[in-house]
C-alpha cells in the first residue's frame, strides 16, 4: 500500500476544559483493563514526566500535531548507511508507517447478513465462539489525512464549534482494504473523528481515549453496507496517532544511536515489552514473558487462540521509525511460533511505540492457532505510570 508522503499538516488541540482551544490548518500537495479492545487499562491514568510533575491524560483533549514533518531525519529512504537488508519476498520487511504522519494498527472483523440466511461471523464460525470483542479475523494498518473544514468561517466559530474533513484507509493483512474519502467530522474535549455516508454504506472512525503525552489515541472503526439481500459489516479496534519524525527521531538517536527499552500492553490482558537498538537497526521484544515461560490465560476456538499467548522477537529490523520481524526472528518457550510483528514509533521523542501481531502458534495444548492482537508500549525512560 502506497502511503502519501506529502500529508496535509494539522493542529488541533484542546488542552484544558478552561483553556482557549486554538486550531490551525496548513493545506499541502496531496470490560477492563485486562480484556477490553476499547480501554487502554493502566494508560489511562496520570503520568509522570522525565522533567517532573504529571500529566492527566483525563485532561487533555485531541491533539493531531506535527503531520507531515521534515524528512531529513534517519532512515533506509534518505541515507544510504542506514539501510538495512529487505527481503523482497517476506512483506514483514515492508516499513508500513510514514515518519511524521498519522498511522496506526487495527483488529478487523466482517461479518453479514442475508435473508435467507442466519448471521455469519468470524467467531461464529469457530468451535466455541468467543465474546464479539474477542473475534478478530485479521489485523492491519490504518492511515489518515485530516485537515481543518470551513477555516473561512469567524474564528469564534472555529474554536466553538470546530469542522474536520479528510480521508482515512484501513489495510487488512489477508486483504482487506477500506478507503474513505472526503469524510468529515469533529472533535471535541477527548474525542474525535471521522464519517462517510454515500448511498446505502456507512463508514466512520471514531476516538474516544487519547494520549497525547504519548502521542496516541485509542478507537474504533466500522463501514457498514445496507442492501435488499441483506447487510455486510466490518468493524474493529484502532490505536494509532502522529509517528515520530525523522528529524525527532535523529534528535532523539544522535549520531551513536541510542537503545530505547519500552514496556505496556495488549488487547485481551497481554504484557509487552521490547528493546529497541536505533544504532544497529535490530530489536528484541517479548510478549507475556514469552522469552522465560509459557503462555498464560489463554482461550481456543477452532481457529485462534487470544489472551496471554506467549513468545519472543530476537534479532528483529529497525528501518527509521517502522521496526519489524518475520518467522525467522520468532520464538516460544512451549512450542513453534511463525508469522510477523509490526510496529512504529510514535511521540516527539520516541514516546511510545504501537503495532500489530499476527502469528501461528503450536503447543502440546493446541495446533497452528492464529493469534492476531494489537499492542502498545511507553518508552520506559520517558513516562511512567502513577497511581492516581
Amino acid at each position: 500500500m502506497m502511503f502519501k508522503r506529502n500529508l496535509v499538516s494539522v493542529s488541533i488541540a484542546s488542552i484544558l476544559l478552561t483553556s482557549a482551544l486554538s486550531v490551525s490548518a496548513n493545506t499541502g500537495s496531496s470490560d477492563k483493563e485486562e480484556d477490553s479492545v476499547r480501554s487502554w487499562g493502566k494508560w489511562a491514568q496520570n503520568f509522570a514526566t522525565a522533567a517532573g510533575g504529571e500529566v492527566n491524560t483525563a485532561a487533555l483533549g485531541l491533539a493531531f500535531a506535527g503531520v507531515g514533518q521534515g524528512e531529513t531525519g534517519r532512515n533506509g529512504q534518505n541515507e544510504p548507511g542506514f539501510d538495512v537488508p529487505v527481503d523482497p519476498v517476506d512483506p514483514v520487511d515492508i516499513a508500513l508507517c510514514e515518519a511524521g504522519a498519522i498511522c496506526g494498527f487495527v483488529t478487523i472483523r466482517e461479518s453479514s447478513y442475508s435473508q435467507n440466511s442466519a448471521p455469519t461471523s468470524q467467531g461464529e464460525r469457530s468451535r466455541r465462539p468467543v465474546p464479539p470483542r474477542f473475534a478478530v479475523g485479521d489485523v492491519g494498518t490504518f492511515t489518515a489525512d485530516i485537515y481543518e473544514a470551513d477555516a473561512d468561517r469567524p474564528l469564534w466559530k472555529r474554536v466553538l464549534f470546530p469542522r474536520i474533513a479528510g480521508s482515512f484507509d484501513v489495510q487488512g493483512n489477508e486483504g482487506y482494504e477500506l478507503v474513505v474519502d472526503e469524510a468529515t467530522g469533529t472533535f471535541g474535549y477527548g474525542w474525535g473523528g471521522l464519517a462517510k455516508l454515500e448511498g446505502n454504506s456507512y463508514s466512520d472512525v471514531f476516538f474516544s481515549n487519547f494520549f497525547p503525552l504519548l502521542g496516541v489515541a485509542e478507537g474504533t472503526w466500522s463501514s457498514s453496507t445496507l442492501s435488499p439481500s441483506g447487510f455486510d459489516n466490518a468493524n474493529g479496534a484502532v490505536w494509532a496517532g502522529i509517528t515520530t519524525s525523522l528529524d525527532q527521531l535523529n534528535d532523539y538517536t544522535g549520531s551513536n544511536g541510542v537503545i530505547a527499552s519500552y514496556s505496556g500492553i495488549t488487547m485481551h490482558g497481554g504484557t509487552f515489552a521490547a528493546s529497541i537498538d536505533f544504532g544497529n537497526n535490530t530489536w528484541n521484544g517479548a510478549w507475556n514473558n514469552g522469552d522465560v515461560q509459557g503462555d498464560g490465560l489463554v482461550r481456543t476456538t477452532a481457529t485462534n487462540v487470544v489472551g496471554q499467548v506467549a513468545f519472543a522477537v530476537t534479532n528483529g529490523t529497525v528501518d527509521g521509525i517502522n521496526f519489524m520481524a518475520n518467522s525467522g526472528n520468532l520464538s516460544a518457550v512451549d512450542g513453534v511460533v511463525t508469522g510477523t510483528v509490526n510496529g512504529a514509533v510514535f511521540g516527539g521523542n520516541a514516546q511510545s511505540v504501537v503495532g500489530m501481531v499476527d502469528i501461528v502458534k503450536s503447543t502440546n495444548e493446541y495446533t497452528d492457532l492464529q493469534h492476531e492482537t494489537l499492542f502498545a508500549g511507553v518508552n520506559d525512560a520517558i513516562t511512567s505510570p502513577v497511581s492516581r
